[in-house]
């Protein structure tokens, strides 16, 4: 649309028929069967990120494993990218039946195998305990690319946003990083009532 009005305008020459071709092939190639259309990843929340005091469950346990802001900035930014993704694709109807829930499955499936492998007991210190969250919290981030929705849906903040949407389920999350974080929250809960 905006090259039409910038030829009606006088500011370009014809749109051709190459351009056209070009434009209807990768609207074609997002759709298909192995693909899905990627349109957030360059949103921002709008009333833009606050780290230090944002109260979100997935914030809250980035913080209990020692996160620096940087790190907490950027999750929250996957969390929002992926969370505008996952809704324009179920207001869109571009997933299969259970497509999301088949994704988040397999997520929480290989969190809970590299989570078997951490080396705690319960006799580890409060250090021990946070770099073991930051080790399983670095393999979700860098090291876990392989599970995708879709084979060619490769952008990094779909998979990382909805690890930290399962680490904001409430009551109790899908994935956590903090070996005692769910043992902290349930005395967090139990002292609130």
């Amino acid at each position: 649309m905006g090259q039409a009005i910038a030829q009606i305008d006088g500011k370009r020459d014809a749109i051709s028929g190459h351009e056209l071709w070009e434009k209807v092939a990768g609207f074609s190639d997002e759709y298909r069967d192995d693909n899905l259309p990627i349109t957030f990843g360059n949103s921002a929340p709008p009333n833009g990120i606050d780290a230090d005091n944002d109260p979100r469950q997935f914030v809250r346990q980035l913080r209990a494993i020692g996160m620096p802001t940087d790190s907490l900035e950027a999750a929250i930014l996957d969390f929002h990218r992926a969370f505008a993704q996952r809704s324009h694709w179920a207001r869109t109807n571009v997933l299969v039946t259970d497509e999301m829930e088949i994704f988040e499955g397999r997520l929480i499936s290989e969190w809970k195998r590299m989570r078997a492998h951490m080396k705690v007991s319960a006799t580890s210190s409060e250090d021990d305990l946070k770099e073991a969250g930051r080790v399983l919290y670095e393999w979700a981030e860098l090291k876990s690319s392989h599970i995708q929705i879709r084979a060619r849906v490769t952008e990094e903040y779909v998979r990382r946003g909805t690890f930290h949407y399962l680490a904001n389920r409430e009551p109790t999350p899908g994935v956590y990083w903090h070996p005692n974080f769910l043992e902290h929250l349930k005395a967090t809960l139990k002292d609130d009532q």
